[in-house]
């Protein structure tokens, strides 16, 4: 049988990292829909990305926006 018992360290550093993923994913989404300056098949596109592939989306997203709002 086994017995309950408080997470270690490493499921505390596993907990943290997932949270830490669903901030990412949850504050690029907000960010893509808030963005006016975007249409939205480009913030469809960007949502499906950053869901696909919530760090490497979310990274390659605020890259590009920086670089698209500093242009204009």
């Amino acid at each position: 049988m086994y017995a309950l018992s408080l997470p270690g360290l490493t499921e505390w550093i596993i907990i943290l990292f997932v949270i830490g993923i669903f901030w990412l994913v949850i504050s690029t989404v907000v960010s893509i829909a808030k963005n006016t300056q975007m249409e939205m098949t480009h913030k469809l596109f960007w949502v499906i990305i950053v869901v696909i592939a919530p760090i490497l989306g979310s990274i390659v997203y605020y890259v590009f926006n920086k670089n698209l709002s500093s242009k204009s």
